[in-house]
């Protein structure tokens, strides 16, 4: 009984997970982010779409438009120039 009174707490201040729950995406110098109704998130680049051996490159910009966490997995493909990784922000 005891452990069950401090879980609901915790539990209460749990914040809801998803792109609403993120707000928008950071303004990263480069490159540009949209999350899709299936909340996955595009990563295209700027200067010049980015190739499929790029795929470090477009999940550090991933990282930096999520602030901090992209979800990233397995997955995660790349297609027309852009990188696309399913899971969304974590």
């Amino acid at each position: 009984m005891r452990a069950l009174a401090l879980t609901l707490p915790l539990a209460a201040c749990a914040l809801p997970v998803g792109p609403d729950s993120i707000g928008p995406l950071a303004a990263v110098e480069g490159y540009t982010g949209a999350i899709m109704a299936d909340h996955a998130l595009v990563v295209s680049r700027t200067a010049q779409p980015f190739g499929y051996d790029e795929g470090a490159e477009a999940k550090r910009a991933a990282n930096a438009l999520c602030r901090g966490a992209v979800a990233s997995g397995p997955e995660d493909n790349f297609r027309e120039g852009q990188w696309i990784f399913p899971r969304g922000c974590a």
